[in-house]
């Protein structure tokens, strides 16, 4: 049980753990370890730890912090790899929502970190999470007017009202399934890209005409030498954007079949990149489904590529969004 200032013996908590259908646990938000006591009501505890107070509140496992130019930023249990907790409250003001920010490509990088757990008002929306991500990584004022919001895996709007679980999204400029109609296929691979394997995917009885679109890995670029490209992506999100190229597609020209496959990770100069097959009864209409997916894929699905020259590296996309 804790003291007034809330310090424990060792023997304490031995003790606590034998006993623990009478003894409440609280976890500490600075350094996650456990502390217990055999009162339950609301009151102001010392990590025997860390030493840092924390509020212990009735029904809540995890203790809050107490002070909001106290809180640093800790991990916390259960969170993945290379995830972080960052408490946000002010003293005296509840924390009601606690969303899960993801980040990728140059964002990702200047945090050093994907993934972290963040604790806001309620009513907070996700400008309110982007402007206290920034001011607690200052480091992300350069990207303010480049990127897009994203909430639960759809485009969202900077006014969206968060609630608790969900998932936002801040989605850098990219370089440029489920739903899926018939005869259709996304995918984003690690492997190697196969042509023909997209074009026996489209290839129907009615098809007169297939075409497949294949981007590769250039070796130069305004006279610079490209060494290889690093592509990345929000997986579950693009393909859900892939899945709403189809049915854009399947809206536009019936009778088409389309499949696009997209490779992440490490590539040489000559490998492909992205492949883009669409099937139709004439080549008119193969050769529009083909270019409107290619060129819709450059706009809205989250995947960035890495430059790397001989000189530099840079990420780069022209991502415009919805």
């Amino acid at each position: 049980m804790p003291s007034k200032g809330g310090q424990r013996s060792k023997a304490s908590e031995r003790d606590a753990s034998r006993g623990a259908s009478f003894m409440h646990k609280k976890i500490c938000p600075y350094c996650c370890k456990p502390s217990y006591s055999s009162i339950a009501e609301t009151q102001r505890w010392e990590c025997p730890y860390c030493g840092k107070p924390f509020l212990a509140i009735e029904g809540e496992e995890r203790g809050r912090p107490v002070n909001h130019g106290f809180d640093p930023i800790s991990r916390a249990p259960g969170d993945s790899e290379g995830g972080l907790r960052v408490p946000t409250a002010k003293h005296g003001e509840a924390v009601n929502v606690e969303v899960t920010v993801r980040t990728f490509a140059a964002v990702a990088e200047a945090l050093g970190f994907r993934t972290m757990a963040l604790e806001l008002p309620e009513g907070a929306t996700v400008a309110d999470a982007w402007q206290e991500m920034v001011r607690r990584f200052p480091q992300l004022e350069v990207f303010r007017n480049r990127v897009l919001p994203a909430l639960n895996q759809e485009y969202a709007a900077w006014q969206a009202r968060l609630q608790s679980g969900d998932e936002v999204a801040f989605l850098p400029p990219v370089s440029g399934g489920n739903g899926a109609p018939v005869g259709c296929m996304w995918e984003i691979t690690e492997e190697p890209l196969s042509a023909d394997r997209l074009i026996d995917r489209v290839r129907h009885p009615e098809a007169g005409a297939v075409t497949l679109f294949a981007g590769i890995v250039r070796e130069f670029t305004g006279g610079r030498r490209t060494v290889h490209l690093e592509y990345e992506a929000y997986r579950d999100m693009a393909l859900k954007e892939m899945a709403r190229i189809g049915n854009e597609v399947a809206e536009r020209w019936p009778g088409v079949r389309l499949a696009i496959s997209h490779r992440i990770g490490r590539l040489a100069t000559g490998e492909a990149s992205v492949m883009v097959a669409a099937a139709a009864p004439h080549r008119s209409e193969a050769f529009a489904a083909g270019r409107y997916a290619i060129d819709r894929l450059k706009e809205i699905v989250p995947i960035w590529k890495k430059e790397r020259w001989e000189d530099g590296e840079e990420w780069v996309g022209p991502q415009t969004g919805p």
